[in-house]
């Protein structure tokens, strides 16, 4: 009886564990602080004001649970010619761009993702902070031909970046 019962303890045990989900935590390859901030841009007649902050994104692949640490915007405001004629307010997972820093190199996003659900464009990029004056930065974007508006950006695909806060 006694060796009936552990075996089933064991075996029940077993389907448990096998049964539980995977949980992998990434952390980021360096600080995230030196990306955090406002940081302004200007092409043409328009100014981009872009507030990136620290956070997590959760996503499940083939049952295994994984977190990355990224960047985000929280915040993004379009102006033409000093008006505001755009803002997008959010928080992860629902931000329009984020990224992951690189190994190598801890003052570059090597995989920043575009995503605009409002008006349906996507794409991917980098952000990458100069390191002999760390308020300046490049942001390049490229469209994904893929939704209902391929190709299309509400960014310039090359923009330098100044970090006001």
């Amino acid at each position: 009886m006694k060796t009936t019962t552990a075996a089933l303890l064991f075996s029940m045990l077993c389907v448990l564990t096998a049964n539980s989900q995977q949980i992998v935590y990434r952390k980021a390859a360096h600080d995230l602080t030196p990306f955090t901030g406002t940081w302004i841009g200007i092409k043409d007649d328009m100014k981009y004001e872009i507030t990136l902050k620290k956070g997590i994104r959760n996503v499940i692949l083939n049952d295994i649970d994984y977190t990355f640490e990224l960047v985000f915007t929280s915040s993004v405001k379009w102006f033409k010619n000093g008006l505001l004629i755009r803002e997008h307010v959010t928080n992860a997972p629902k931000a329009i761009l984020e990224g992951t820093v690189s190994k190598p190199d801890s003052l570059f996003l090597d995989y920043l993702t575009y995503y605009d659900e409002e008006k349906g464009y996507n794409g991917e990029g980098y952000f990458k902070i100069d390191a002999q004056n760390p308020q300046k930065a490049i942001l390049h974007l490229g469209s994904i031909s893929l939704g209902k508006n391929r190709g299309k950006l509400d960014f310039p695909t090359n923009m330098e970046l100044t970090k006001v806060k």
